[in-house]
């Protein structure tokens, strides 16, 4: 089963991230209805079972059209192993896309993204803990906490070669540099280092001779 608390998630994407997407690629990037269909899709990894009672949520109450352009843009691969993964959305796949609303703690999926130069369009929740700087953050993933601004972004990395380039090759670099265990093996060690040093017991210039 899906976790629960990624289903709102995946509801906002669904449902309120995607129409704007294919507006924000016609209107204001002018692209064609063939480019959207082809290239405006959602692939869905993990979750388990693909009938999950709560990810066949992502579709209660669409008819018509609607629910069959929804249906027809969004793949649920199920459970993956971590090569089907790596095969079926790392290599394969333009963006990841990442709403985070409600963790706690590091997105390891996205810094799994960012370690395979996979660009990275997420929430202010999803970079927590990522060890960003405050200035060109952007210039490593894009943040969005709307659906105009995320769908905005997302466009931009669908169309912008340099930009998916240039995003791709700093978000690797930053994991590699920062967030990588060799990375974290540097930073433990550093910690040790200094430690010991303002341990060390110092001369004592007062002491008198005898």
């Amino acid at each position: 089963m899906p976790h629960p608390v990624a289903v709102p998630s995946i509801n906002w994407l669904v449902r309120v991230v995607l129409p704007e997407l294919e507006r924000v690629l016609i209107e204001e990037f002018g692209q064609t209805a063939d480019f959207v269909r082809e290239n405006a899709r959602l692939y869905l990894g993990g979750g388990g079972e693909l009938n999950a009672h709560r990810w066949n949520q992502v579709f209660w109450g669409l008819k018509g059209s609607s629910a069959k352009k929804v249906r027809a843009r969004v793949t649920m691969l199920g459970a993956l192993s971590d090569a089907q993964l790596r095969d079926e959305l790392l290599r394969k796949r333009r963006v990841f896309a990442a709403p985070i609303f409600n963790n706690t703690g590091i997105s390891t999926k996205v810094v799994n993204a960012m370690s395979h130069g996979i660009p990275v369009v997420t929430t202010s929740g999803g970079c927590r803990g990522l060890g960003l700087p405050e200035k060109n953050k952007d210039d490593i993933l894009q943040v969005a906490d709307d659906a105009r601004t995320f769908a905005r972004k997302l466009a931009v990395v669908l169309v912008d070669d340099r930009k998916w380039l240039d995003l791709a090759t700093n978000a690797k670099a930053h994991v590699k540099h920062t967030l990588s265990r060799e990375a974290l093996a540097r930073v433990v060690a550093d910690a040790v280092l200094a430690s010991s040093s303002s341990s060390s017991p110092k001369d004592d210039d007062d002491d008198d001779d005898d």
